[in-house]
């Protein structure tokens, strides 16, 4: 019950409210004065509790600097409490959510492989371009109807937003033109080792363009990553063709995408993002089918065609999931698995064993990536140092 009702701190319906929905609430003046002996302390617990609480923090309005307190749980009080106390050791729910990231992350790969591999795998019966209209024609509704379940179809953007957008779209559809022509005419795995060095160009990108400060650690990485691309792409030697260099051009555009994302407001959602991305890449496969002709599909065709569409959903799905469980210091780095997904579907349905050139060029520039994403992990964690009150 509630005592030692306190003058203004809350108005007299906001207590009605407390008394009537929550009867264990009281006023937690009494009982934080006889346990903490530090008010900054106390109210630190309390402020830390009340967004949690959130119909508690209605009832009764918290007035810390006057030690005026209502509606505040005492058990919510005592664990918050406890759980100031210093530990040395991070609490099991947070592992288990670097846990449940790293899995995500791990789907996600496997999703996006998927539908490399399953499009590949079409190339050999239909165009590139008629491979991209189909998939666009599958896939867009789907995103519609996802977009509309969760309220993200109609959006509002500034004239800022809509430029990042519109060349984010632009970055998008060329990524996906010269990533399927190199896919189509390159072993799997080595295309997916190429793609590999994304996160070291994308720290580049923002270092040399937006100013992002990187170490020399990360830029030494970022170095030999790029060895390691040239090992796998070995320009000069028989097996290094045109298809390789799309694949290098593709890796730029994708930077470019990613890293002017980040400018995005976050306010936009992300599958609206993906809507406006997905409809060029459509029209463009649609205009371009039309030019170089329509082969005829059969029904297996359409299904598998169905499946890389659910697969890159999903995948899309899967990822923003991943970045939303956990660090993500710890959950980006299993992108890496995509490249075991790559030599797997590789070696399955196309008999394209991976040479040792090209699993050493793939192990140092997954090597540097999860090294760049530990100096980051490293340069975050570093305080912040700030200068005296004189």
């Amino acid at each position: 019950m509630m005592r030692d009702m306190p003058t203004p701190c809350a108005s007299f319906w906001q207590y009605r409210v407390a008394f009537r929905f929550f009867p264990k609430l009281f006023d937690a003046r009494t009982f934080a004065d006889s346990v903490i002996k530090d008010k900054n302390r106390a109210a630190d617990a309390i402020n830390a509790i009340a967004p949690s609480r959130n119909t508690a923090h209605k009832a009764g309005a918290v007035k810390l600097n006057g030690w005026h307190v209502a509606g505040v749980d005492r058990l919510a009080l005592r664990s918050t409490m406890s759980s100031s106390q210093p530990t040395s050791e991070k609490p099991a729910v947070f592992g288990s959510q670097n846990v449940f990231g790293a899995l995500l992350m791990g789907l996600t790969m496997l999703c996006f492989v998927s539908n490399d591999a399953v499009m590949k795998l079409m190339f050999q019966s239909v165009s590139v371009e008629q491979g991209i209209f189909v998939r666009g024609l599958l896939a867009v509704p789907l995103i519609v109807i996802i977009a509309y379940v969760r309220k993200n179809l109609f959006v509002r953007l500034d004239r800022r937003d809509w430029l990042i957008v519109i060349v984010r779209s632009g970055a998008e559809l060329a990524a996906t033109v010269t990533f399927l022509t190199a896919l189509a005419h390159m072993p799997l795995a080595n295309v997916t080792a190429i793609l590999q060095a994304l996160p070291l160009t994308v720290t580049m990108f923002v270092a040399v363009f937006f100013g992002e400060p990187v170490g020399w650690r990360r830029w030494s990485a970022i170095l030999i990553g790029f060895v390691g691309v040239l090992i796998v792409i070995r320009p000069g030697t028989d097996g290094f063709n045109d298809y390789a260099v799309l694949a290098v051009v593709c890796v730029g555009f994708v930077t470019i995408r990613d890293a002017i994302t980040r400018r995005l407001n976050t306010r936009v959602p992300s599958l609206f993002v993906a809507l406006l991305s997905a409809i060029p890449i459509c029209l463009y496969g649609g205009v371009m089918t039309s030019v170089t002709g329509w082969s005829s599909m059969t029904p297996l065709m359409w299904l598998l065609f169905l499946v890389t569409a659910f697969a890159i959903i999903g995948g899309y799905l899967f990822s923003v999931m991943a970045m939303r469980n956990g660090e993500i210091s710890f959950v980006a780095p299993f992108r890496y698995t995509g490249m075991i997904w790559a030599i797997l579907f590789g070696v399955l349905l196309f008999d394209d064993w991976p040479d040792s050139m090209t699993l050493l060029g793939s192990f140092i520039v997954i090597g540097m990536g999860i090294y760049a994403f530990h100096r980051e992990r490293v340069r975050k964690a570093k305080p912040v140092s700030v200068p005296p009150r004189v």
